[in-house]
């Protein structure tokens, strides 16, 4: 009797060792090896950035600079790039139109290039968002929230709206004001 209870616990515990190891796995996965091999790919190909740091990535640096920059005053005359994202206009300025940042264990790649932004914006399909937050869906509306084929159809209908001869039309009234 007493062998059989022994050999249950023991059962027991090896499965909960198993269990504890995959978990443990994964998270390191998650959280160490993926984010390096990303930034080994991202090196390879070019694209240059900041060293991963674990758990927070640049996000404390982005809020570091933030702070800083909402505490100063700004003049009407200055660009105003460095006000609206100056993490994001420091990468760029540090490392180019090749860039990357880290949002905590994933990266955002910063693509500056037109030719690049249009083919980002046709192949809608292949390149897809990632939303963190399911309350966008929710809260947010328009052009910038929807996906595959409905983000086609708002794209096409906009795309009449704003032609060359429409825009410089609104300029033109505009400047009558």
């Amino acid at each position: 009797m007493e062998m059989k209870l022994i050999t249950e616990s023991s059962n027991f515990y090896l499965v909960a060792a198993v269990i504890l190891y995959f978990w443990a796995c994964r998270i390191v996965n998650c959280v160490w090896l993926r984010p390096r091999r990303l930034e080994i790919w991202f090196k390879s190909q070019g694209y240059k950035g900041n060293p991963y740091r674990l758990w927070y990535g640049d996000l404390k640096d982005v809020a570091k600079m933030t702070m800083d920059v909402q505490s100063k005053a700004t003049n009407l005359e200055d660009d105003i790039d460095p006000y609206v994202l100056p993490f994001h206009h420091h990468i760029v300025q540090k490392y180019g139109k090749r860039c990357y940042m880290w949002n905590g264990a994933k990266p955002r790649i910063f693509v500056m290039d037109p030719v690049w932004i249009r083919e980002v914006l046709q192949k809608h399909e292949i390149f897809v968002r990632l939303y963190t937050n399911p309350l966008n869906k929710l809260l947010i509306t328009g052009l910038a929230v929807h996906e595959g084929e409905s983000w086609a159809r708002k794209r096409r209908i906009l795309n009449s709206a704003f032609t060359i001869t429409k825009l410089t039309v609104m300029l033109l009234q505009k400047e009558d004001l």
